[in-house]
């Protein structure tokens, strides 16, 4: 676990990150919990902050802005963005780029399976 004002890890992660400034190079198995959030690699778990990025999300995002390249699991948030979406979104605006439906952006509640 980590603990600081800024936490950076060039590889993966397995626990977590509490900082004002998380950072990971790599993939996380865990949480990252703080204002910012950022992980190179793939998410397995959680991340809770005003702003998260993942690669690949296997888990769950809470925070204002939510990107991850696909998600399966659960995004909340105001803007939810992900590419192939395998699970929910629930904000203000959802988007899911790769999603096989014409609604690809839907204010407040999105699917895709």
């Amino acid at each position: 676990i980590q603990e600081s004002l800024i936490n950076w890890t060039g590889n993966d992660l397995v626990g977590g990150q509490a900082g004002a400034l998380n950072l990971l190079g790599g993939n996380a198995k865990g949480l990252q919990f703080g204002m910012i959030n950022y992980a190179g690699g793939d998410v397995g778990g959680c991340q809770a902050s005003f702003i998260n990025v993942a690669g690949a999300l296997q888990g769950t995002q809470f925070g204002a802005i939510n990107c991850a390249l696909s998600t399966t699991g659960f995004q909340l948030g105001l803007l939810n963005w992900t590419g192939k979406l395998d699970g929910l979104q629930i904000g203000v605006l959802n988007i899911a780029t790769e999603k096989e439906s014409i609604w690809k952006c839907l204010p407040l509640v999105n699917a895709g399976w």
